[in-house]
This record gives C-alpha cells, sequence and structure tokens, in this order.
C-alpha cells in the first residue's frame, strides 16, 4: 500500500492530527518524506503533499498523519533537530482550515 499521496488534504478526523512541516526541499518526494520521517520518529500513516502551479513536485511544505497524537508530539519536540537535504525542517501541529485563513488576515490586517 503507497502511503504518501500528492495533493490530498487528509481529513481531520481519522488516526492521529495533522502535523505541518515545512522548509522542504523542493525536489522532496512525498516516499521520500514518509521514509525519512518513519526512521527518524515511526508511526507515519499519511504524507500529503500539495503540487505547485509551476511544474514543481511539491511548493515546500506537506502535511503528515501519525498513527496517534504520540508520535505527532515527538515530531513537534523535534522540531529544529531534524535535517532533510541539507535543510533544516520547521514542524508544526497543523490548524484547520478556517483557523487558518483566519490566521492569515490578521496577519494580513497588521501590515
Amino acid at each position: 500500500m503507497n502511503t504518501a499521496t500528492e495533493n490530498v488534504r487528509l481529513p481531520e478526523a481519522s488516526g492521529g492530527r495533522e502535523v505541518f512541516f515545512h522548509s522542504l526541499d523542493y525536489s522532496t518526494t512525498p516516499d521520500e518524506l514518509h521514509a525519512f520521517l518513519q526512521s527518524k520518529i515511526g508511526g507515519v500513516v499519511q504524507v500529503s503533499m500539495p503540487a505547485g502551479a509551476d511544474g514543481k513536485p511539491n511548493r515546500g511544505f506537506a502535511f503528515v498523519r501519525f498513527q496517534n497524537e504520540n508520535y505527532g508530539q515527538l515530531a513537534v519536540d523535534d522540531d529544529a533537530n531534524l535535517m532533510l537535504r541539507g535543510r533544516t525542517i520547521r514542524i508544526a501541529w497543523a490548524l484547520p482550515k478556517e483557523q487558518h485563513h483566519q490566521r492569515q488576515q490578521r496577519r494580513g490586517a497588521a501590515r
């Protein structure tokens, strides 16, 4: 079974919460990120990596679903300690889409 996906936003419900990984190299593939995180943290269920509109394989970020929230917490706690392709991966809990949009609007109003 292929556990990596492209251009798919995972639903919030099943399994553990999503974790947001960004500052990824644009040539990183979902399968590569899946294997890397499985070896470093474990418990990876699915990787969702939206492709770039400009033909790049990704937009520099991914959403990862872990078997349970404990694995997700390990990833978030390890922020700034994971490096892939020479880049430090930034990690945070993924926000629900509505909450993300509200945060973006507040940032825009503050400028």
